[in-house]
């Protein structure tokens, strides 16, 4: 427990914590360091590199979104084309989630109702997610 109080003990449990918190700032760092020498993990915890995502535009168009409950927006990244920015202002993440959750109510609903070919299909189509 943190306290400052007047005397001594106050400033000894405040130096304390500051040098817990700068030991575990070191060890974040040490931390991370060894998980992006790993292959495939290089920009671990980073923005991934833009020559990475124009590159991933060899098979069409990449579309970066970001959104937050002060401003969404879309990023469009085309193989020849300048970038194109599009706001969303209807995109709040408490509409995203009830898009979310209906999309993944109809996926069952489909489900269900296909044969068993199309859920094959379907299963194939979403591995891994």
């Amino acid at each position: 427990m943190l306290t400052y109080g007047a005397g001594m003990e106050g400033k000894a449990s405040a130096r304390d914590h500051v040098g817990r918190r700068q030991k575990l700032a070191v060890d974040w760092d040490r931390t991370l360091a060894k998980i992006r020498q790993l292959e495939g993990f290089e920009n671990f915890l980073r923005g991934t590199p833009f020559a990475q995502i124009k590159e991933a535009t060899s098979s069409g168009p990449v579309i970066l979104v970001n959104m937050s409950e002060y401003g969404s927006d879309a990023i469009i990244v085309h193989k020849t084309a300048e970038l194109v920015s599009i706001q969303l202002p209807k995109a709040t993440p408490s509409n995203i989630e009830a898009l979310a959750r209906t999309l993944s109510e109809t996926t069952l609903i489909v489900q269900r109702n296909s044969t068993p070919t199309e859920s094959w299909v379907y299963s194939c189509r979403t591995c891994g997610e």
